[in-house]
């Protein structure tokens, strides 16, 4: 399956990345939507930039590219092949970089520092990434705490099953939070909105659907993919047979913030 359909299959608007969009693009702002994926906030952000307004919508894959310029023909959105750490590559000044789901797979310090050169006097960065899994990646209550200690118990049963040496990393993006801000400080930029919410309620059926697509997991368990997809759908299963009523929540950081 083409990256374009699997992304199409599982791509979600953020309704706080909406309302951002909403706040503080205006009409006639030049704005780069960057890892634009198959455009999912493209007609929203045309929309709100206006005639006189100019997108230009970036992504390093080539199929997805190819798809957005298949979908997407209005005069003022242009569509580049390009990856986020050569967005300096872009020779206009613009007002904003839009940037959702995108800056957890870029080398931080560079992709902020590239952002930061073609963003005029005051341009803002909005930005959305994935931290954190309740019951997965982080046990922050006693519920969540409980499942993730099942979780890992029942993730070891399986690799010793396997006779697989290996161990079960699951607490990978909990240091983006720190991490983003530290590079923010560095390219001087100014914080506008820093928000970590819980934007989606998961279950064990959505957990399987996420995870069936290779890179998700793995940062999870570093084998090859077959054997770590059935490794997790065995003891994701017996965890929540363990918790039903458990509710997996992911927490995302949305962020806007402005260049001094």
């Amino acid at each position: 399956m083409r990256i374009s359909q699997l992304y199409k299959k599982h791509a979600f608007m953020l309704k706080p990345m909406v309302s951002e969009i909403k706040n503080r693009i205006k009409k006639g702002d030049t704005v780069v939507d960057m890892g634009c994926g198959t455009g999912i906030y493209l007609n929203l952000l045309h929309k709100q930039v206006g005639k006189k307004g100019k997108i230009i919508a970036i992504d390093k894959s080539t199929d997805m590219v190819a798809y957005c310029r298949m979908k997407f023909r209005k005069q003022n959105i242009t569509i580049r092949k390009l990856p986020a750490e050569k967005i300096s590559m872009i020779k206009e000044p613009v007002d904003v970089v839009f940037a959702s789901l995108v800056l957890q797979f870029t080398r931080i310090n560079k992709a902020i520092s590239s952002i930061s050169k073609i963003l005029k006097p005051k341009g803002l960065l909005i930005f959305a990434v994935p931290l954190y899994r309740t019951g997965i990646t982080i046990g922050i209550d006693k519920a969540s705490n409980e499942f993730k200690k099942e979780l890992e118990r029942n993730i070891k049963v399986e690799l010793e099953k396997r006779d697989i040496g290996k161990k079960a990393y699951l607490d990978y993006p909990n240091s983006r939070n720190k991490a983003f801000k530290e590079a923010l400080r560095k390219g001087k930029f100014r914080v506008l909105r820093w928000s970590i919410l819980p934007l989606g309620k998961n279950n064990l059926k959505f957990l399987m659907d996420y995870y069936k697509i290779p890179w998700r997991s793995e940062k999870i368990l570093e084998i090859p993919f077959k054997k770590r997809y059935s490794i997790l759908a065995a003891a994701l299963k017996r965890t929540f047979e363990m918790h039903p009523k458990f509710i997996v929540k992911r927490h995302y950081l949305i962020a806007a913030v402005r260049k001094k």
